[in-house]
């Protein structure tokens, strides 16, 4: 009952535990309080249709419970138990009568773990979860980050043959999967570079979908091997076996993910489909990029698979049912082309009214909506994936008319020599941008990525056009990569962009609110002109017009109105306080101080 073979404070290392067989563990109502109480809470979420399911993992029924990874299982079996086999849970700290803030074990070099089993698991044949992650280093609680492996392990019949929830260079190595129902192998949240020598990751293993021994056929949804949401990850060496039914996959990626959640990379090689027509499914747009090294998975070295969407080139991108095990975001190979993965930071783009609403991201050859999230993976707003080399048109949806803008927006996966264009238009002529934390000044034409750097920017005087530069560096010599341990995850870039509308001092002319002449300047119909020899000051409901080239200087108590339309300039005056009230207020292509921008916001907000 509860936990059968185990460690305890955390302390415990360089111990032998080998050739044991553990059957039927099972949960119980007393013993240790890791034995009977909820340690964590879960959720899940169905590959396919998007549902949630929530579970609370308990501290309980663990055949093998281990909290030092610094010590050797070896040799050793499992069955039956109703939730794990092997449960790594390494904790920041000890506990008990070894309770120490020295000593951190889930920073600990990994011990050995060999040719150990685990069949008819309830939950997992193999699970490394804490809530404070495995990151081993070479020294005690600081130092080098450290690759940890796990080799040799069979799990059968289980939820999930092997899962990681959170660390850093971790990699399972010589595994075998068998009709395992929800996966063969996943991880979740994991930390490192690209390949073996620092990289978390899956190498020479065998995964098999349903076997001899199972009903003759993989469940829907069900994935041999799900890769991280965060970061990067390295498939290498793997055979898949019976992917052949309903929506199971040899490969999903984003594991844990929420809806519109990922865009991390994927790289693979060495890979072998053996009866699994199923290879991919992918769950959203911008999902994940899988980076073909050796042809294995697509037939292209080097090529990419992502999910199909409106700004993918067809001449470079094409369609294959392999990677459309999800018909709702089928995935293509585009050749020819790197990726690279933006997000825009929620809390910091200005107006706030622009967080409610799609990014919409348009090139030649079509568009992309990408909505706003609370819930990210990096940070609350939007987040995509760009392929690089091409010009971008990023808008926010319905939202043209705005000009005073500002966002931060963050591009991952930047090799040497990769860039992408991106292009706001507006409808107002600006004073002036802003694109890093460097002043800048416009180019006389469009960046060269051959000679300028990231943030250098062109405005265009007649299309009213901004386009910006998003660089990795000023060299124009292309990083090649063919080395598979070689392959560097990217440099991360910055853009502060900001658009700024300046004051101009008022005109020789000018006309004042309490001026009842002013009125004969407005056009008849409106407030303050009813007819054409009628004029006088509006009054409460009326509709009011400031016509363009007029500058409106308020000095006196407004009447409430139903409508103002500002194609001029309005200023307040700042010799008395205002309360400007009107039911809706437009603002078209004309200007303000910032006196009256206060003011008006002030109104609209209050109203």
């Amino acid at each position: 009952m509860g936990h059968a073979i185990f460690t305890e404070d955390g302390v415990e290392q360089n111990n032998v535990v080998q050739y044991n067989l553990a059957v039927y563990t099972r949960t119980s109502s007393s013993l240790l309080n890791v034995d009977v109480t909820p340690s964590s809470f879960w959720r899940e979420r169905d590959r396919l249709g998007g549902r949630e399911r929530e579970c609370t993992i308990t501290s309980s029924s663990s055949s093998f419970w281990v909290v030092n990874p610094n010590n050797v299982f070896r040799h050793n079996a499992a069955a039956g138990s109703t939730h794990f086999g092997y449960w790594y849970r390494l904790e920041r700290h000890p506990s008990g009568p070894s309770a120490t803030n020295s000593y951190c074990q889930n920073n600990e070099q990994m011990g050995q773990f060999y040719n150990n089993t685990a069949h008819s698991m309830g939950r997992y044949g193999l699970w490394v979860f804490s809530m404070n992650g495995y990151f081993p280093k070479s020294g005690n609680c600081k130092g080098r980050d450290e690759v940890a492996r796990w080799e040799g392990f069979t799990a059968w019949h289980c939820d999930r043959g092997a899962e990681v929830v959170f660390g850093g260079a971790l990699q399972f190595h010589d595994f075998v999967m068998l009709d395992n129902e929800h996966a063969g192998i996943e991880m979740v949240k994991v930390d490192g570079g690209f390949g073996e020598d620092d990289g978390p990751g899956v190498f020479n293993s065998l995964v098999v979908g349903h076997s001899a021994l199972s009903s003759g056929s993989c469940g829907n949804g069900a994935s041999g091997i799900i890769a991280p949401k965060q970061y990067l990850f390295s498939i290498s060496d793997v055979t898949f076996v019976n992917f052949d039914t309903g929506t199971c996959s040899a490969l999903s990626g984003c594991s844990q993910c929420k809806v519109f959640q990922g865009g991390f990379q994927v790289q693979t090689k060495g890979l072998t489909f053996d009866n699994s027509p199923n290879k991919l499914k992918f769950l959203w747009e911008h999902e994940t990029i899988w980076i073909d090294a050796d042809g294995s998975l697509t037939g292209t070295v080097e090529a990419n698979v992502v999910p199909n969407m409106g700004i993918l080139p067809p001449s470079s991108c094409t369609e294959d049912s392999a990677f459309a095990v999800n018909s709702q975001f089928p995935g293509v190979v585009c050749t020819g082309l790197k990726f690279a993965r933006f997000n825009i930071k929620g809390p910091d783009t200005e107006p706030t009214s622009l967080q409610a609403r799609d990014l919409i991201v348009t090139n030649e050859h079509g568009s992309t909506a990408v909505p706003y999230q609370v819930k990210r993976l990096t940070t609350e707003g939007w987040m995509g994936i760009v392929y690089t080399g091409a010009t971008y048109d990023w808008s926010f949806d319905y939202s043209e008319q705005i000009t005073n803008i500002s966002y931060v927006a963050e591009t991952r996966h930047l090799a040497a020599g990769d860039h992408y264009f991106v292009r706001h238009t507006f409808m107002q002529t600006p004073d002036g941008f802003g694109t890093t934390n460097d002043e800048r000044e416009s180019l006389d034409a469009l960046p060269d990525p051959a000679t300028n750097v990231h943030g250098d920017f062109y405005w265009d005087t007649d299309t009213r056009e901004l386009t910006y530069l998003v660089s990795h560096t000023v060299e124009s010599a292309r990083h090649q990569r063919t080395v598979f341990d070689d392959r560097v995850s990217g440099e991360k870039r910055k853009i502060s962009f900001r658009v700024y509308r300046l004051p101009t001092g008022r005109p020789g002319t000018t006309f004042r609110w309490s001026d009842v002449e002013t009125w004969k300047e407005v056009p008849v119909g409106s407030g303050g002109h009813p007819t054409e020899e009628e004029y006088n000051l509006p009054v409460d409901g009326d509709e009011i017009i400031i016509p363009k080239g007029m500058w409106l200087i308020v000095d006196t108590i407004t009447p409430k109105l139903a409508r103002v339309y500002v194609y001029g300039t309005i200023e307040f005056d700042d010799t008395m306080d205002h309360d400007f009230e009107a039911t809706i207020i437009y603002i078209q292509t004309g200007t303000y101080t910032p006196i009256a921008l206060l003011t008006l916001l002030a109104s609209v907000t209050s109203s």
